[in-house]
């Protein structure tokens, strides 16, 4: 830091040394190998898959070096940064619920104390707590507890996204795939209830529900 006017420090915060997170995919299917070292077959690939989030920055440069990639890339900044989703959400004209920014754990207390009924969402760092309903404080205080030791010295500048419960039978959702500039088409859309999903294959946009439609859209 002395020698240079910036620094980027970066260390491996997904889940580390764990066979079973290795395991996935063995005995799939007789072509298919494991492999320990991911950029080892960068160059020889045809078609690189990423079926989850956490390595959108290399999507987005494999991207950039001509490969042919599957993945969510920069739209995994969606998961990461939930309170600008939500801004993003309200800036081209989608409707959002009362959603705030609290930041700390002392801040956190004071607003679930005076605004019951609440739902706290985590960005990136799901890993130390998922997000959570709360429906009083002292429903929910052991949990701030927690919080306060998984942050430790940052628990009062970690921020939370506080949001008003939606008594909801079930959400509604599009299944699609989007190739940077248009939707693909089939489709699928439909409802779920915690685990268990009912829904729909739509061939063509002008099948499916308007109000999809229009989210799709914006």
């Amino acid at each position: 830091s002395r020698e240079f006017k910036q620094v980027i420090y970066y260390t491996p915060f997904q889940e580390q040394g764990k066979f079973i997170s290795y395991a996935y995919g063995q005995g799939l299917a007789p072509n298919i190998e494991k492999t320990k070292h991911f950029f080892d077959h960068v160059n020889n690939a045809d078609i690189i898959c990423f079926f989850d989030i956490g390595a959108g920055d290399i999507a987005k440069y494999l991207r950039k070096q001509g490969k042919l990639v599957f993945g969510g890339g920069d739209g995994e900044k969606f998961e990461e940064s939930r309170f600008k989703f939500r801004m993003l959400q309200k800036s081209v004209g989608l409707p959002i619920h009362k959603t705030v920014l609290v930041r700390g754990v002392t801040q956190l207390r004071d607003y679930i104390k005076k605004n019951p009924n609440q739902f706290i969402k985590i960005d990136i760092f799901r890993g130390d707590i998922e997000s959570f309903h709360a429906k009083n404080f002292d429903a929910i205080e052991l949990t701030i507890d927690e919080i306060e030791e998984a942050f430790g010295p940052f628990k009062e500048s970690y921020e939370f996204m506080v949001e008003e419960f939606l008594d909801s039978v079930c959400e509604i959702g599009i299944d699609g795939f989007f190739n940077g500039k248009n939707w693909l088409w089939p489709c699928a859309a439909g409802f779920e209830v915690i685990s268990s999903y009912i829904g729909k294959i739509y061939n063509k946009k002008e099948d499916i529900p308007k109000v999809m439609a229009d989210i799709m859209d914006k």
